[in-house]
């Protein structure tokens, strides 16, 4: 699959507009979540005597790097999410505002 694809995959949800990027939303939140856990558990798998050795220093940088990336997810997800309702409830009000 090329890059373009994989790309169009993740954006077509969200180009949709439809009532179901609502349902989605969190869900893909949930899988990139669990696909980043498993991939730190993959990468410290072979280096967790090294990761034991670290200073706190260290250790809470490598966390906040990893917990600031799903933080920005999080919060996009949350953007996206929180557009959708308001354009729902502004067509909501359009015909109170023509009565």
């Amino acid at each position: 699959m090329s890059e373009n694809a994989c790309v169009m995959l993740l954006i077509l949800p969200f180009a949709a507009g439809d009532d179901n990027m609502r349902k989605f939303l969190p869900i893909f939140g949930v899988v990139v979540t669990a696909l980043c856990f498993v991939g730190i558990i993959i990468l410290l798998y072979d280096r967790i005597d090294q990761f034991r050795t670290l200073g706190l220093n260290e250790v809470g940088d490598f966390l906040a790097g990893v917990f600031g990336l799903l933080t920005i997810l999080w919060l996009i997800l949350g953007f996206f999410q929180q557009s959708k309702e308001l354009q729902q409830s502004s067509e909501a009000l359009k015909p109170k505002q023509k009565s």
